[in-house]
């Protein structure tokens, strides 16, 4: 049967918004967790890729008198610097919560180095297909027609998406060291 309506912007819509709700949700909690560490409520994690603060900053955080401001001066930095980066591939993903933990996040995670292997092309495939859908019309390019998608294709991204975040929430909960 034939839906009377045809839902497939609809889908694509769907799902390229649930990549950006990851990029999201990724976004905000590094910022929050970077935030505990320059508050003094979360010890930095031994990396190299730690958060650092530029020394102008620095500087400019120590004449703020009030411990408030000097956090709100710090958010904003930190909001701003991270808003340049997107985290929605596995890679980037990694990279950014790395600067708060000092565990590797997929294998972490996942397991054993074929499990994270598999669980970071997952969403590698999920984020091409949005940037398909947001950056060339989703047209395949040797038919100019649309790629197909529906209702079940979308859900499964969605919640390989959902899973995902669990996973980064875990392991930020497991890994957040106590002060």
């Amino acid at each position: 049967m034939t839906p009377a309506v045809d839902l497939s912007d609809t889908y694509r819509g769907a799902y390229a918004f649930g990549v950006g709700a990851l990029d999201n949700y990724v976004h905000n909690v590094v910022r929050e967790q970077v935030m505990k560490i320059l508050s003094g409520s979360r010890n930095a994690p031994r990396t190299a890729a730690s958060f650092r603060i530029p020394s102008w900053l620095h500087q400019d955080l120590t004449v703020i008198t009030s411990r408030s401001e000097a956090l709100l001066s710090a958010d904003r930095y930190v909001q701003e610097t991270l808003g340049r980066q997107t985290f929605q591939k596995s890679g980037d993903i990694a990279d950014a919560i790395r600067l708060v933990s000092s565990q590797a996040f997929w294998l972490t995670q996942y397991g054993d180095t074929n499990s994270a292997k598999y669980a970071k092309a997952q969403l590698d495939l999920i984020v091409d297909r949005r940037n398909k859908i947001v950056h060339e019309a989703d047209i395949d390019p040797s038919t100019l027609e649309k790629w197909p998608i529906d209702n079940s294709m979308v859900l499964n991204a969605l919640d390989y998406i959902a899973r995902v975040a669990d996973k980064i929430e875990l392991h930020l909960e497991l890994d957040e060291p106590s002060t």
